[in-house]
């Protein structure tokens, strides 16, 4: 958990509401790196919101530029944790 990333998103994320909690419950989990991968199931479960919704928010999140997102594959074909990347502040 990263406190700095989680104090910049309290005090400058452009969002509100369930938007919010997404790019919270993320900043709660990502590295120094401003990295995490969590599950769909635990960033579901954190921010509090179904699957369809959380599908939505990062879409946005991604359109707006405050996210990135890497789709990950395991070696045997499956899916894998997607790769999150919170972007610095200023490209908000």
């Amino acid at each position: 958990m990263s406190i700095k990333i989680m104090s910049e998103i309290w005090e400058s994320a452009p969002l509100t509401d369930a938007p919010l909690l997404v790019l919270l419950a993320l900043g709660d989990m990502a590295n120094d790196d401003r990295e995490c991968w969590p599950g769909e199931k635990r960033l579901e479960g954190k921010a509090r919101i179904g699957w369809r919704q959380l599908e939505i928010i990062l879409e946005d999140l991604q359109i707006q530029g405050i996210l990135e997102i890497e789709h990950r594959i395991r070696k045997d074909g499956g899916d894998a944790s997607n790769l999150y990347r919170i972007t610095p502040i200023e490209s908000w």
